[in-house]
């Protein structure tokens, strides 16, 4: 029985490490793929949106929006009186975006090239922040978190999904994701306070909810 699950092991690992390979020659993961896995029903794409209670007329922005899955949806969701900022320091996603975003004749949907320190959203412009999958990726979450708050119109909600350590996974094994209590460590010593989580993702994502906190 050992033997049989050492070899099972084994052999997932040479499916990661080879799909690591081939990521690493085409420079990884493209706009398409990242969209695939966000409307997988795997990703519960349709209850983030409710649990969102996204109104007509808000200002939202996608940080790390990716292939643009979540922001398109949200420009539908918020409606011509919105806005819906794509933030990403990938070009080509940014491009992938607005050509999407042309093509369903969206017209309040603006990309934003944004920095491994700043999200570049301009003060008191969004309502809601959106990221998904992105916080491990930030290197210093704390001070990231603390240029974002200039951005924040009053009340502005800031949601949070990512991996967690759950199971044998990619994400597990690689180091892609954060621990729900680290999240909110890191938030709290950017000025936030969290209002909100949910577990409808759990075990394999964390959902929580922050605002800034009051002085």
């Amino acid at each position: 029985m050992q033997n049989k699950k050492a070899q099972s092991i084994r052999a997932l690992t040479v499916v990661i490490l080879t799909g690591l390979i081939t990521l690493t020659g085409c420079g990884g993961p493209g706009a398409e793929h990242f969209n695939e896995t966000a409307a997988d029903p795997d990703s519960k794409p349709d209850q983030v949106l409710a649990e969102l209670n996204i109104q007509p007329g808000l200002h939202i922005a996608d940080i790390g929006a990716g292939g643009g899955y979540f922001a398109l949806r949200f420009a539908e969701a918020t409606g011509p009186d919105g806005k819906v900022y794509a933030v990403d320091v990938n070009p080509d996603f940014l491009t992938f975006i607005d050509r999407a975003a042309q093509s369903r004749g969206l017209q309040n949907v603006t990309t934003v090239r944004g920095t491994a320190d700043s999200s570049a959203l301009e003060p008191g412009s969004v309502d809601l922040v959106f990221s998904r999958n992105v916080f491990h990726h930030i290197e210093n979450q704390t001070g990231y978190f603390k240029n974002l708050k200039p951005a924040l119109r009053p009340n502005a909600r800031v949601v949070l999904i990512d991996h967690t350590e759950h199971g044998f996974r990619f994400v597990s094994l690689f180091g892609h994701h954060s621990s729900p209590g680290e999240i909110r460590k890191k938030m709290e010593a950017a000025g936030y306070v969290q209002i909100d989580q949910q577990d409808f993702l759990m075990p394999d994502q964390s959902f929580q909810v922050f605002q800034v906190a009051v002085e």
